[in-house]
């Protein structure tokens, strides 16, 4: 509750407390020495986590195993004197896994012994930027990760670029919506631009925090199976209310129970219009099973969407998923038989084929200014129990690198303004959204978020 997240239940917070996980990923090697080097990642040390920027539908010699990849995923080499940092926290590591009694009558501090080493005489004159080591620690009270975040996004001027496996943080979309607004009712010119690369939650248990986040953004109609399951509770709350209004008890001394039951019911159809849920949406979606659902888009016109997305004034916003085609994403279709071929092979046609893209990258840039790169996912564990690691740069050139080198990957193509960049990737994903559904090669990566499999679960979640 000190730290603004007050809707965990109990056992939710016991989760988090007594089931954190170590979730830092970092190599330091030859510390001490003048070839020092360290790696901040974001990947696995696992052969099952690796790709390459092409991301292709079927790599046999990539020696994963079944069923894993195409993969994204992002981490960072440093040098120089932020090593220091990075020796520092690996020893505190080290040393919180010593048991107690040898920390308290023993003198085995590996930090002690790391401390003492020599100053990594590393040069680094082609850099000059400054780094800053950053972490959730919750055993010394630092939460220095959601710190940046916070203020990352806050500085924004021109755009927010986050690529992480999770999207489950409210906070952050409501931050963004809220500056948002402020700068366009100040007069600003210009809009901020957040683009926003991430998965679907695969499991209802995450799917509360990920309708939430989509929610703040005006993006919720992208979760229909959600809306549909919060859609059927919305029509029940509103056929019972009615019917208990209609319906006055019989005895005076029963007024009490009647009305309390009644506020309650109220209470829950006030929380479902705040999800975004009105009658509106139960008239659209209330009717359908989750197998039509799922055949929306299949269903749905290649120029019209199943969904209809709120504007959010000063903020343009882009959610996307990442998947790759065979044949390859931008290969020419295939040049078209005459008709008498055609009949003569009575052959069926042949479709490409889809695989989503797993991103589990932990990325934040801001206006070709900022970087954040770290171990943490955009959800609350991350933000607040389990321990994480980044590093942040307040580096023009970095950011501005990093930034073309991904859209490029994930668009095919980068422009020269944020605005630009945000038509192209409108484009990309209308122009995925038609080849999916006539069953051609995906013209880049980049696909619009939309979930037509999560249902809708209040669950437990620490997501």
């Amino acid at each position: 509750n000190a730290e603004g997240i007050s809707d965990l239940s109990i056992g939710q917070m016991v989760l988090l407390t007594q089931f954190a996980s170590h979730h830092q990923k970092m190599v330091l090697v030859d510390y001490g020495m003048p070839q020092a080097i360290g790696f901040v990642m974001g990947h696995n040390l696992h052969r099952n986590y690796w790709d390459t920027d092409a991301h292709p539908f079927d790599d046999l010699k990539a020696g994963r195993d079944k069923g894993f990849g195409p993969w994204q995923d992002i981490s960072m080499k440093v040098t120089g004197p932020v090593l220091v940092d990075l020796s520092h926290n690996f020893a505190q590591a080290w040393d919180l896994e010593n048991p107690w009694y040898t920390r308290w009558f023993a003198d085995t501090s590996l930090r002690k012994e790391r401390d003492a080493l020599p100053i990594p005489d590393v040069v680094t004159t082609t850099a000059h930027s400054v780094a800053q080591v950053c972490r959730t620690q919750p055993q010394y009270g630092e939460k220095s990760i959601l710190e940046h975040y916070i203020k990352a996004i806050g500085n924004a001027r021109d755009y927010v670029y986050m690529e992480n496996q999770y999207f489950r943080y409210s906070d952050f979309a409501k931050r963004l919506s809220t500056i948002a607004k402020t700068r366009k009712n100040r007069g600003a010119k210009g809009d901020i631009y957040l683009f926003v690369v991430t998965n679907t939650p695969d499991t209802k248990t995450a799917s509360g925090t990920t309708y939430e986040m989509l929610q703040a953004l005006g993006q919720e109609q992208l979760m229909p199976q959600v809306q549909r399951d919060l859609a059927q509770g919305l029509t029940e709350h509103l056929e019972d209310l009615e019917h208990l209004k209609n319906t006055p008890p019989f005895q005076p001394y029963q007024l009490p129970a009647h009305q309390q039951k009644i506020q309650k019911l109220q209470a829950k159809v006030d929380a479902l219009l705040e999800q975004g849920i009105t009658p509106e949406v139960g008239e659209r979606l209330d009717g359908l099973t989750p197998e039509q659902i799922a055949e929306l888009a299949a269903k749905t016109d290649a120029d019209k969407k199943p969904y209809e997305l709120r504007e959010i004034p000063g903020l343009k916003i882009i959610i996307a998923t990442l998947a790759t085609s065979d044949p390859a994403p931008g290969s020419a279709p295939p040049l078209p038989m005459s008709a008498e071929t055609e009949a003569q092979l009575n052959a069926p046609v042949i479709k490409a084929r889809y695989k989503n893209i797993y991103v589990h990258s932990k990325l934040l840039l801001v206006d070709d200014v900022y970087t954040l790169l770290s171990s943490a996912n955009i959800n609350i564990r991350s933000m607040h129990s389990d321990s994480e690691l980044g590093i942040a740069h307040p580096h023009p050139v970095l950011a501005k690198s990093l930034r073309e080198k991904l859209w490029g990957m994930h668009a095919g193509e980068v422009k020269t303004t944020t605005a630009q960049n945000f038509t192209i990737w409108s484009d990309q994903m209308h122009e995925n959204w038609k080849a999916r559904i006539k069953g051609t090669a995906l013209h880049s990566h980049l696909q619009r978020f939309w979930d037509i499999t999560t249902p809708y679960s209040p669950a437990f979640t620490v997501d």
